[in-house]
């Protein structure tokens, strides 16, 4: 029996879509690793990684990994590891009579060779056969349109492009998303505030505010000072959106000169349909209409932005030939 699934290796998290049931796995892309050095073991996976790591805090001989960063593979041996106790946690495991096909979707910022190590690392927890497709083709797909200007704004990274039905006409990827606004974020607040606080409460406080317009009022922030106290300040949700805007401007830049670099005909078709967006950042208050302000173009943010890519490429599947057109194999 031939299991089909769609894996999207992403900036941080791993989800892994099975063709004719759904989602199955949307965890961050953590692993718990043990052993020698030489010999690893994954004795866990994804956020349950996370807070066992966080539980022993410095004890044990275990520690925590990223086998996968920007939909990069950061080592191929712990990556195939992580693949089979991924596939085993979602209820996939390869058997001679169970094969499984994967379409894989990484940013267009990734190159042949590590294109390659994310395809060996796949088949190497057991695929059978292993195709590496752009994501922004899966969200072209997805959206049905006959051609369009794609943003995908992940945390770790950004992807935008043209997509036709004959493939990606211009695209890049950047490090200018969710995970830039939170660092810059938290310089602001200790530089204005007086407070260090972490990742995960400079994520909280981007998604309590919005990047457009002046809001009003503030978030009670927990941290420490300059001595290592812990205190609180009220975080003004103004100067949140102000920092916020700064490191949304520089991706608007770059989508202004992407978009102005198109041939006169899908430039003007962009001008006409404005862009799509999607990702996990996507959902920022107030960041599409912030973009369409800055863009002075229409702003269309994609249904079930998080899982567009995976259920696009899921139609390479159903629909034979598609995946040949746009990829050209």
């Amino acid at each position: 029996m031939l299991i089909d699934l769609v894996i999207d290796l992403g900036s941080e998290s791993l989800r892994i879509y099975k063709n004719g049931e759904g989602m199955i796995f949307d965890e961050p892309s953590l692993a718990l690793v043990g052993g020698d050095p030489g010999a690893p073991v994954i004795t866990d996976v994804g956020q349950s990684a996370n807070d066992r790591a966080l539980e022993a805090a410095g004890g044990g001989q275990y520690g925590l990994v990223r086998p996968i960063k920007n939909a990069g593979i950061t080592d191929v041996k712990t990556a195939k590891l992580f693949f089979a106790e991924c596939f085993k946690r979602s209820g996939v495991e390869p058997s001679f009579f169970d094969k499984i096909r994967v379409v894989a979707l990484v940013g267009c910022g990734l190159g042949y060779a590590e294109r390659r190590l994310a395809a060996d690392a796949i088949k190497g927890a057991g695929a059978r056969r292993v195709y590496v497709v752009d994501g922004l083709l899966a969200l072209y797909c997805y959206s049905e349109v006959d051609r369009g200007f794609f943003v995908d704004i992940g945390a770790a990274a950004a992807n935008a492009g043209f997509v036709a039905h004959d493939g990606i006409k211009t695209g890049f990827q950047t490090d200018v998303a969710g995970n830039a606004v939170n660092a810059a974020l938290r310089a602001l607040i200790e530089s204005r505030y007086g407070l260090t606080i972490g990742a995960r409460s400079a994520e909280k406080i981007k998604r309590a505010s919005t990047v457009y317009g002046v809001p009003d009022g503030a978030i009670r922030v927990n941290g420490k000072d300059a001595q290592g106290n812990f205190v609180s300040a009220d975080v003004y949700f103004s100067d949140v959106a102000a920092c916020a805007r700064g490191v949304f401007d520089e991706l608007i830049g770059l989508l202004d000169a992407a978009i102005f670099g198109l041939p006169v005909r899908d430039r003007n078709l962009v001008c006409g349909s404005g862009i799509f967006l999607s990702g996990g950042s996507a959902m920022f208050a107030g960041l599409p209409e912030y973009l369409a302000e800055k863009l002075r173009l229409k702003v269309s943010v994609v249904a079930n932005c998080r899982e567009a890519a995976v259920i696009g490429a899921a139609r390479f599947y159903r629909e034979r030939g598609l995946l040949k057109e746009l990829i050209k194999i």
